[in-house]
This record gives structure tokens, sequence and C-alpha cells, in this order.
């Protein structure tokens, strides 16, 4: 499963269909939403390790017409932020569009880059309502920051406003118009998005219209590297920004973001079991936290023209890096190409299109793109009911929506 030599073996269950296709529907929560199928799944169960993943199905009702909204939200060192964004952004994004009647694609595109970067801003605020400043933070003694953080977890959500600044969240999101002619996709962080289009001849054309927001993409680490001069070695380190963290842009994790003295004096406090305990994570970066922030909040906005590429009708299917992970990190570019190949079969026999995916990110005997890709049953059965320990594999998210 993963984890090298002298680990298990494990027990687990053995499946066969029509069962493990009802087990695995039951388990990732399957569901069609009026035009759009759904699973968001984590077989390890246990009470500190629930699925962090979150995702959004909803239709805005703007000036009388509903725009469609999609979304995932990939939770990281808990599930706060990735809620937060759940339970905000739609609200948001409804009052932004009905503010105005200016819909063109590049208005849009701001509005959604802007709502974006305010959420990001709102979690920072909490933080910085009870600590300002660095200078107001030194004036402080330990026992003081602890009471300001006590106090403020009794008056209701403080407790939670304040973890949800050490935790932290991508973002993948699409917003289709009520005519069904443009498409934007939002991306932060390293969850995909790729666009299935059916021809008028009946051939497929596909197209990766999200941003790969990661320390191994070699744009995002040029970027840091001349962001924080002087810092190249440590910005980066083994294919993670400051060698803990593979994202590089976020909503939350704040640690990677305000000035050094958050994490070595408040963060840590935040925690009430071990009030006084860093994390790993924080005692590994408080040294090389120079010039903060490490971690963007700027979405790349992408926006196509569903109507200039003379399609049929169009899918468009969201993936959390969870997915990616089980095709052994295989490129961006190869995953989508072998997802395209799933979803069309799964098309042909009218299947659930994103427990296809799902199932063939369990099960596949080749992470390459296929005419036929092939499903290995007792592979899916162990990823499903194995009995392991600890948590061995990723949240992972799909959802294909139907856009006409």
């Amino acid at each position: 499963m993963g984890l090298g030599h002298g680990y298990g073996p494990w027990s687990y269950t053995s499946m066969k269909e029509p069962q493990l296709s009802a087990e695995l529907a039951r388990v990732a929560g399957a569901s069609l939403v009026g035009d759009t199928y759904s699973v968001s799944f984590q077989p390890f169960a246990s009470a500190d390790s629930e699925n962090e993943d979150r995702f959004t199905i909803i239709d805005l009702k703007v000036h009388g017409r509903l725009w469609h909204l999609r979304g995932i939200f990939d939770g990281h060192n808990g599930p706060l932020v990735s809620s937060y964004i759940a339970n905000h952004l739609p609200s948001r994004l409804h009052r932004a569009l009905s503010a105005t009647h200016k819909h063109d694609p590049v208005s849009i595109s701001q509005t959604i880059r802007t709502i974006v970067t305010q959420l990001d801003k709102s979690i920072i605020s909490f933080i910085q309502e009870l600590f300002p400043s660095q200078a107001y933070i030194t004036r402080l003694s330990d026992d003081e920051i602890h009471k300001i953080i006590r106090e403020d977890a009794r008056h209701g959500s403080g407790s939670d406003r304040l973890m949800r600044g050490i935790q932290g969240s991508t973002l993948l999101l699409s917003l289709v118009d009520p005519e069904g002619k443009n498409l934007w996709v939002a991306s932060l962080g390293d969850c995909q998005a790729v666009l299935l289009s059916r021809m008028a001849n009946g051939t497929w054309e596909s197209a990766l219209l999200s941003s790969y927001h990661n320390a191994s993409n070699p744009t995002e680490i040029a970027r840091l590297r001349k962001e924080h001069p002087g810092e190249e070695r440590d910005v980066v380190s083994n294919s993670r920004v400051l060698g803990m963290i593979a994202v590089t842009r976020s909503i939350g994790d704040l640690p990677y973001k305000l000035p050094a003295i958050y994490t070595s004096r408040i963060f840590p406090r935040i925690h009430t079991d071990h009030p006084h305990a860093m994390t790993a994570q924080q005692q590994h970066i408080l040294p090389l936290l120079k010039t903060p922030p490490y971690l963007s909040s700027d979405a790349d906005v992408r926006h196509v023209d569903l109507t200039a590429r003379k399609a049929t009708s169009h899918y468009l299917i969201l993936y959390s890096d969870g997915l990616m992970d089980l095709y052994n990190n295989e490129s961006p570019a190869s995953v989508a190409a072998r997802v395209v190949q799933v979803v069309t079969q799964a098309i042909r026999f009218k299947g659930d299109l994103a427990l296809a995916v799902l199932m063939d990110g369990l099960g596949h005997t080749t992470p390459k793109a296929e005419s036929h890709p092939k499903i290995d049953i007792d592979k899916v059965s162990r990823m499903m009911t194995v009995e392991m320990t600890e948590k061995y594999m990723d949240d992972t998210t799909v959802l294909v929506e139907k856009i006409r």
C-alpha cells in the first residue's frame, strides 16, 4: 500500500460486482444533483482523520437567471478552512454578481479573483483583530497571550477562527453563465479541471483548464525564488515551500503568510491541549520566515468561450489532488488524459461519471491513457477495506458536470 518494507500484511475484504460499485458509491456519497455527479472519498475511518475535502454544487439566481457554480476545496491540517470557503464563497459571489449588470468575461474574472483574495484576507483579519501587529505581540507576556486566546474562545466562534489560521485549503471553482455560453475556472493550489467537448462529428476534444500551483512546478519555483531574493535555496526545497508544504498558493496557512512572531508566540498557543507546544512544521519553518508571505492567495482565472469550440455538448471534470496521488503522481496532463478516457467510456455506457473516475483511480492497471481503461477489482477492494491503523490515501473528490 505504499508504506515501504516492514509494513503489513493487512487484512481486507474482497468484493465482486455489483456489490463493489454499490459499496463504493455508498462510502463516497455518490450523488447526482441536477447535471452534476459527485463523489468524495476517504476510506480510513477515524475520529481525528476525517475527510477534509469540501465541495459545492449550487445554482445562483441573479437578476432572474441561474448561474451554475461548482467547486472543490481541498483542506489540509484540518477541515476548517475548506468548510469556511464552502460556506461563504457562494454567498459572496452571489452578492457580487447581483450588484451589477456588467457580466463580461474580464469583469467576472476579476470578481472571482477578488473574492478568493478577500476570503484569505478575512481569515487573516480574524487573527489580527486580536493581535494586530508585531509590536503589540512583543509587549505581551506569554500568559497575556494565552489569556486573550482563552477569552476569545469563550465568546463562541473564537476557537474555530483562530484554528482556521493554522489550517489551509486549496480552491478550484467553475462558473457557467445562464446561457451556457461562457465558462470560468479559478485555480488556487493543485486541484485540476478538464473540459471535455463532444464535436459535431462525434469525436471528443479536451483541454486542461486549471493551473498547477505546486512546488514541483518550475514556473511556480521561479516565481517564488524571484519574490524572495537571497532565499533561493530555502524557499523551495524537496519540492515543498520552505521544505514543508507542497502547494504554492492557498487560502489560510497563516504560518507561511504572517511575520515569524505569530508562529513563535501566537500559533502554538491556539492548541488548548498543548498551549505552549509548536508543531513540527512550525518548528521547521520558524528560522526560515524572513520575508513572508511565502504562499499566495492570487487565483488564476481562465475564461472559455464555449460557443467557439463548435461542440454539441461539454462535460467539466473537477478533481482534488488526491486523485492524482492515486495515479502515482503522473503529470497533470497525463492524469487528465486518463480521466478523459474514463469519462468518455462512462458516458457511452451511461454510468455514474464521477464514480467511474474514482473507481479507475483506485483500481487502474496502468496510470497511462488507454482507449479501454481496465479495472483491477481486487485492487479496488483493497483500497476500500484494508484494515490499516493509519490514513493510507489522500481525500479524493470528483465532480463531473454536463454543461449542455
